[in-house]
């Protein structure tokens, strides 16, 4: 159906869109109707998680939801209606699709229909309600599987793990994924930022940065990637970014640093196809006036491969176990907080607790760095997790924290009960009181871990929550679904892209005549296809001799129809 849109306005003085004819909101008083809509399908999906919403309109029965703290999706059929949609709180609160292809299987959610836009379009209604229920149909030109990322990771550092994560995540989504590992420049980093002329420091540190881009522009090159991903504190230079852009690439960033602890996102904040990042408030304000104009908010989360419940025997129990514990680094407001926790049975993990002569004696293993399978293993072990966001004010507690640390969900994911400060954002991932119990001083937090200690029923009736809500929607393979379908929805070369390499791959395939290639071939999943060395490997290891070197004579003259 074609769209003719107009813009209406009811007696309150509200705009209404009118698509073909038909109002989309109530001519009266929208704003009311929404309200009542919103109000009904609360009270009718009253334990979803989701809120799947059919027709964006003009949210006057979106903004109702938003207090709810749930993740809302939106299908809007009509593109048009999209762009002339104001950027408000529901553009930032909410994932917002005008692809199907970006609307995927879901769990605990509820569908909401604009009753207007639902008569209008009842085919997409139906497909909308199918996608969600089955996902995306495998007919569908475009799947995951068939889309090419290269990861380039941090040198060091807590991002350096994310971008691991991320690589986990890309593959079990079936991607084939490019993983640059750049921790093996550490050692020359920690080198070049110990020289006491700092002049000499710092220009060292570009140069290395500037190697370690010409390293990614290297690979983009050889390997063709359809997006490039980078974390927070990857080496690149703006250069080697527009030079990827330039290619027709996508980039993205997932900036899962403070902004106001880093702030060498202002350089670079216009050079990104989509910025993606761990606060809201004042960072997307900030990064617009740099030029940024595709910033949207996406929490940590836990890798449920990896964190996940521990059951050990007597001995580990026994070692990583304690009623208190905390994993992670001494900041200061950390060590102050910790010097006052000494009467109870409290072990402190990580480098640098040590260092402290009102902590050493709960320092743990002698201040080694700890594993992230170690890591699980406290985090299971123990009877309280204690976890405190980092700061370096004078002030244990942030003023107004906002971003969330992967700690949160980690400690969630392996079934552990924590106490965590509260953070501005916390109550939209969990329910306080329920799913997360929080504290904002140090009395509060001995009170608290006296209960819980005595409370164990309690304390794993809520890590019980906790870990429910993280393993149904705090992912790292659920966030980059997330990313991957907003690319869909919003950058349609993205998806021309793969389908035209997947056309040409079949044609490609047509035109071999050796049956056994031919066979060989369609039994590569599509993440396997553009990998050359990978393909050679298979066919070497499964065939000899001459039949080997004829094998590779066609399969050049395939390659060069890609």
């Amino acid at each position: 159906m074609t769209a003719d849109l107009k813009i209406a306005y009811s007696k309150t003085g509200a705009a209404v869109p009118v698509i073909n004819g038909v109002s989309l909101h109530s001519r009266y008083a929208p704003e009311d109707e929404g309200r009542k809509l919103a109000e009904k399908f609360l009270e009718n999906n009253a334990g979803a998680e989701i809120i799947a919403v059919f027709g964006l309109g003009f949210g006057y029965h979106i903004l109702p939801l938003l207090s709810e703290n749930k993740k809302i999706i939106v299908f809007e059929p009509v593109p048009e209606l999209y762009e002339a949609y104001p950027k408000n709180e529901i553009r930032k609160k909410c994932f917002i699709a005008t692809d199907l292809n970006a609307i995927t299987k879901e769990r605990n959610y509820g569908v909401f229909a604009l009753p207007s836009v639902k008569r209008l379009f009842p085919d997409k209604f139906e497909k909308f309600v199918k996608n969600l229920e089955n996902g995306r149909s495998e007919s569908e030109p475009i799947n995951i599987s068939q889309i090419k990322v290269l990861i380039d990771s941090p040198i060091y550092g807590g991002s350096s793990t994310t971008s691991r994560y991320v690589k986990n995540a890309f593959e079990k989504l079936g991607t084939q994924v490019k993983f640059i590992d750049n921790s093996s420049a550490s050692e020359l980093l920690h080198l070049i930022t110990g020289f006491e002329d700092k002049d000499f420091s710092g220009i060292s540190a570009l140069k290395l940065t500037e190697l370690m881009s010409d390293i990614l522009l290297h690979e983009v090159e050889k390997y063709n990637p359809h997006l490039v991903f980078i974390n927070a504190q990857s080496p690149i230079t703006k250069d080697a970014l527009r030079e990827i852009k330039k290619q027709g690439i996508i980039t993205v960033i997932w900036f899962v640093e403070d902004y106001k602890r880093f702030g060498y996102w202002r350089d670079y904040a216009s050079l990104f196809d989509y910025f993606f990042g761990i606060q809201k408030g004042e960072f997307p304000v900030f990064l617009q006036r740099f030029g940024c104009e595709n910033y949207s908010y996406l929490p940590m989360a836990a890798d449920d491969s990896i964190h996940k419940k521990a059951v050990l025997p007597a001995n580990e129990k026994k070692y990583f176990g304690s009623d208190v514990s905390f994993m992670g680094a001494p900041y200061p407001n950390r060590v102050r907080l910790f010097s006052e926790l000494s009467e109870f049975d409290l072990k402190l993990w990580g480098t640098g607790w040590e260092k402290f002569d009102s902590l050493k004696q709960f320092a743990q293993k002698n201040g080694e760095t700890v594993s992230i399978e170690e890591s699980v293993k406290i985090y299971s072990s123990s009877k309280i997790n204690i976890n405190l966001h980092s700061s370096f004010g004078n002030d244990i507690f942030e003023k107004n924290g906002d971003f969330l640390n992967p700690r949160l969900f980690e400690i969630a994911a392996c079934g552990g009960f924590q106490l965590t400060d509260n953070r501005s954002l916390l109550a939209e991932i969990f329910e306080p009181g329920k799913e997360i119990i929080t504290f904002d001083s140090v009395a509060d937090l001995k009170e608290k871990i006296r209960y819980y200690l005595e409370h164990e029923k309690e304390r794993q009736s809520i890590a019980d929550k906790a870990r429910k809500k993280v393993l149904t929607s705090h992912t790292y393979k659920l966030r980059i679904k997330e990313i991957i379908y907003k690319i869909s929805a919003e950058s349609p070369e993205f998806g021309a892209k793969i389908i035209a390499e997947e056309k040409k791959w079949r044609f490609a395939e047509e035109k071999i005549q050796d049956p056994q290639l031919k066979r060989f071939l369609q039994t590569l999943r599509p993440n396997e296809r553009y990998d050359i060395d990978l393909i050679m490997n298979k066919i070497k290891n499964n065939r000899t001799g001459a039949e080997y070197e004829s094998i590779l004579e066609v399969l050049d003259t395939f390659t060069k129809n890609l």
